[in-house]
């Protein structure tokens, strides 16, 4: 079984997929992703009043099975290669012009690796 942490960690110039699992925080169960689009914003700021500090934006790519709950954010090397530290993100949930609210927020972290590129 995975384990989907809310704080995302990546090193220096890394890009690969992770896996986010979107819940219901009441029920803590899954939520089915059907017709949705999930955008995740970066930002330095933890509660940002505009854009200004806005890092990067990433569209996810939904599981297979809508039902798991499960998206993948992948941000590219340029996204992280000259990041360092704790950021924070958030994760928006657009379902048509039906609705769209925040589903997620926490730390987006990069740490520094040993060799450089």
């Amino acid at each position: 079984m995975a384990i989907y942490k809310d704080e995302i960690e990546y090193y220096r110039g890394d890009f690969y997929p992770k896996a986010v699992l979107i819940y219901d925080t009441t029920t803590k169960l899954p939520i089915d992703l059907t017709g949705a689009i999930l955008t995740m914003t970066v930002n330095t700021e933890k509660d940002p009043v505009d854009t200004t500090n806005q890092l990067f934006q990433l569209t996810g790519v939904l599981d297979a099975d809508l039902t798991t709950g499960i998206v993948y954010f992948t941000p590219t090397a340029e996204n992280t290669d000259q990041l360092r530290g704790t950021y924070w993100y958030d994760i928006a949930m657009t379902i048509g012009s039906i609705s769209k609210r925040t589903v997620k927020k926490n730390k987006f972290i990069i740490h520094m690796d040993i060799g450089k590129d």
